[in-house]
């Protein structure tokens, strides 16, 4: 997956979240992702994959490709250019039913988000803004966690 089209994805989901973030809150709302808190520098074995309007983006080669029962084709970590500090990550996916189990366990963990569409789901928080959504036409999706503070 190229990185504009993350970069892409990224940039049209945050200018949604910008000012409403600071008004809501959700349940267990995360504070990073996989032992990395929002603000955190590269980790070392980290791989370098581009670069893009502010972001850089870095992968783990041994990252575990799945949250619960729910599988990814990419996972990718993302980091400002200037100060290196890690503010979100981006996961893409395949097919409906991976989409469906996604909701489940974010649900369990988050509360109910706010329906943004048919398959669209937002939790905006004060520390985390979190987006799932899926095309039924390309039968992809995306699962997005950002910093609200950084």
């Amino acid at each position: 997956m190229k990185i504009t089209n993350i970069v892409a994805k990224f940039l049209c989901v945050g200018l949604i979240f910008i000012l409403p973030a600071m008004a809501f809150t959700f349940p267990n709302e995360p504070d990073g992702f996989r032992g990395l808190k929002w603000g955190d520098p590269i980790m070392e074995g980290m791989k370098y994959i581009g670069e893009e309007k502010g972001m850089l983006g870095y992968i783990r080669l041994d990252d575990k490709m799945q949250i619960g029962d729910a599988y990814f084709s990419y996972i990718v970590y993302l980091f400002d250019t200037y100060t290196k500090r890690f503010f979100g990550v981006n996961m893409g996916f395949e097919g409906e039913e991976n989409y469906d189990r996604l909701k489940i366990i974010l649900e369990g963990r988050f509360g109910e988000g706010e329906k943004a569409g048919l398959y669209r789901i937002l939790w905006i928080g004060q520390k985390a803004t979190i987006n799932l959504d899926y095309d039924l036409a390309e039968e992809k999706g995306h699962l997005g966690i950002y910093s609200t503070v950084l």
